[in-house]
C-alpha cells in the first residue's frame, strides 16, 4: 500500500511531468522489474501493478489523446463491449458498426 500511495503522491506533486506520465512510468518500471526477477512472493503485487499501469495508460490515452482519436476510441470501446458480452472475435466483423465497409 505504501508503494501505491507514494506513486500517487509523487504523481500529484511532480511539477515537471504530468501526473499521468509519472504514474504510468512508475507502475511500468515496477511491473517489469518484478516480472524479470520472478519474485514469487510478490506475484499479487506484480499483478496489481500491471492492472494499475494498464488503467493509467488507458486513462492517459483517453484524456490526452482522446479528442483526435475519439472515433477510434468509440470503435474499440464498442468492440470491447461486444467481446465482453460473449460475441466471438471472429464474428465482430459481421456487425455493421464494425464492418470494414463503414
Amino acid at each position: 500500500e505504501a508503494v501505491y500511495e507514494s506513486i500517487e503522491h509523487f504523481a500529484a506533486t511532480h511539477s515537471k511531468l504530468p501526473g499521468d506520465v509519472v504514474t504510468i512510468t512508475n507502475y511500468h518500471f515496477i511491473y517489469q522489474f518484478l516480472l524479470k526477477n520472478k519474485v514469487e512472493c510478490l506475484v499479487d503485487f506484480r499483478a496489481t501493478c500491471h492492472k494499475k499501469y494498464n488503467d493509467s495508460l488507458e486513462l492517459y490515452v483517453k484524456s490526452h489523446l482522446g479528442h483526435p482519436l475519439d472515433k477510434l476510441n468509440v470503435f474499440f470501446d464498442g468492440v470491447k463491449n461486444k467481446l465482453n458480452t460473449g460475441v466471438p472475435h471472429q464474428e465482430i466483423g459481421f456487425y455493421p458498426e464494425f464492418s470494414k465497409q463503414k
